[in-house]
């Protein structure tokens, strides 16, 4: 029986987030590995998945995109990074190709509400107000962001800003322009006398995050005059060590998985990855496993092995996934359009060094 051709994308060279990529990939792969397995029981027809190197930039998604199509792919998934996700998913919208974003987290991908797109991550409004209601949580009364000026971490530090000040929270925005020296002597100058701050590095990864760790480590402002926080949560990547030293165990990050909480699918996809690749799955291993599940569910469904079709029965699919029971919600109007509401979402930090993703000390879980 004919294979259901899928395109698949995520960075898998710089600039991108390479290990975005590969945890996606690896776990988009094992996802239909599990998913043909079933479909062979039932006479059912396999998945073949072609992945593409993304390298986090909009046009080369998007190009992947349509060469992916060109061969045959009846829908798309994957991508990491929220600027080429956008990117993708208008360019699905266009050319009439479901594409399920597995974790990206833009408002705008949705926000469109176009018929083709799917998304499993939690938008930015949602799980950025998570972190801000962390940071209340603590106790801190001022954050300060270093914001590298792009759609992205400008939209996450409006989310950050809109929340914390509706909890009472000061929000100081630094805007960072390469100049490591002035953005430290600015947050040195701001812990003076004792004052407890949190700063938040909204910028790429794995550079200049590295280098502002180390600069602040360097001043003697981190560990102990400041928190660090990276919301967008690169520091889950087995390259976190490299990047920034020891001391990130101190850094505080989103993610979308509860090590506490993991459902019995969850912890079986878990075994497996480890004993494939090695080591333990990041939640963004979860979600491309979860999106190749949905993809799954979908093609079942479907009747036949066309675009719409698929679009069709992912807008209809409930299953049991890695992290939870995942269906598709819609609402009246805003970014829940095709969502899964929600994914689980919490803020964690590395107990030591090199500690493994289900090792991390959950600080503080969404109320809803």
């Amino acid at each position: 029986m004919d294979a259901v051709r899928v395109g698949a994308l995520g960075p898998l060279s710089p600039p991108g987030v390479v290990w975005g990529g590969r945890e996606l990939e690896d776990g988009l792969r094992l996802g239909v590995e599990q998913v043909d397995a079933e479909s062979a029981g039932r006479g059912g027809r396999p998945i073949e998945l072609a992945f593409r190197d993304s390298g986090g930039i909009p046009e080369a998604g998007v190009a992947a995109a349509t060469e992916l199509i060109r061969e045959g792919a009846v829908a798309l998934v994957g991508e990491y990074h929220s600027v080429v996700a956008e990117a993708v998913a208008r360019h699905a919208d266009s050319t009439a190709v479901p594409f399920l974003c597995a974790s990206a987290t833009l408002d705008a991908i949705t926000a469109r509400r176009s018929p083709w797109v799917f998304r499993l991550a939690p938008p930015q409004s949602y799980g950025w107000a998570v972190y801000a209601d962390f940071l209340r949580g603590r106790g801190f009364q001022e954050v300060v962001a270093i914001v590298r000026p792009d759609l992205y971490w400008s939209s996450g530090a409006a989310v950050l800003e809109h929340r914390l000040a509706q909890l009472g929270v000061g929000f100081i925005r630094l805007e960072f322009g390469g100049s490591l020296p002035e953005v430290v002597s600015r947050l040195e100058s701001m812990a003076a006398g004792g004052r407890r701050l949190v700063v938040l590095l909204l910028v790429g990864y794995p550079q200049p995050t590295g280098a502002l760790v180390a600069a602040l480590h360097e001043r003697g402002l981190f560990p102990g005059r400041v928190a660090l926080g990276h919301p967008a949560g690169p520091c889950a990547f087995p390259d976190w060590w490299e990047v920034a030293g020891p001391q990130g165990v101190d850094v505080s990050f989103l993610c979308y998985l509860d090590p506490g909480s993991v459902p019995e699918a969850g912890r079986a996809f878990a075994r497996s990855f480890n004993q494939r690749y090695g080591r333990e799955p990041t939640f963004v291993a979860f979600e491309g496993f979860d999106s190749a599940l949905a993809l799954g569910h979908a093609v079942a469904a479907a009747g036949s092995a066309t675009p719409s079709a698929i679009r069709a029965s992912l807008a209809q699919v409930e299953f049991q996934g890695a992290r939870g029971s995942v269906r598709f919600s819609t609402e009246p109007d805003g970014v829940v359009h095709q969502q899964w509401r929600w994914p689980p979402v919490c803020v964690v930090s590395h107990p030591h060094p090199h500690a493994s993703p289900s090792q991390v000390d959950v600080l503080w879980r969404a109320s809803s």
